[in-house]
């Protein structure tokens, strides 16, 4: 068989080509050891916190998110006010990695903001997402929401018809 030829086999057929010829030593060494197991998809999405929003986990690639492991792992050893935080986050991030490499290039399904979805394919440029809006005040704190039992604005007693 020639190098174009091998080149040429689909990846399977690839790998049966290699350990045939390697040979029996070969074959005995790899029965020896344990198949590994295959990593399982994290069950819910991470957000990424970036300038101008955050980033999905699930939309990200092997190398962005090795990246952003680096940095947190980084930062919590650093200590200071998040490496509590950080180091959390590299924990989370390290299922990510896992799953990662073994399936580089799947679309990932799974929970997310209570829901279940599936994501884009991982790209190098995962789309950034803006934050939330967040309320001001509480509901019912100080706002004009009241209460049906506040008579603080001058009620009756009278019971509309009917009852």
């Amino acid at each position: 068989m020639t190098r174009d030829e091998f080149k040429a086999l689909p990846p399977a057929l690839a790998i049966r080509v290699i350990v045939d010829a390697l040979g029996s030593d070969f074959a005995q060494k790899l029965a020896a050891i344990e198949a590994p197991k295959a990593p399982r998809p994290p069950k819910y999405d991470m957000r990424i916190s970036r300038k101008g929003g955050y980033q999905w986990a699930s939309e990200t690639d092997l190398d962005g998110l090795k990246w952003w492991l680096a940095r947190f792992e980084s930062t919590a050893a650093e200590g200071g006010k998040y490496a509590d935080k950080d180091a959390d986050r590299a924990k989370k991030l390290t299922y990510w990695v896992n799953w990662r490499e073994a399936y580089p290039d799947s679309p990932w399904t799974g929970q997310r903001n209570d829901e279940v979805c599936t994501a884009p394919l991982p790209t190098s440029k995962p789309t950034v997402y803006e934050w939330e809006q967040r309320r001001d005040k509480p509901l019912g704190y100080g706002g004009s929401v009241q209460s049906d039992a506040d008579d603080s604005a001058g009620g009756d007693d009278s019971f509309p018809g009917g009852w």
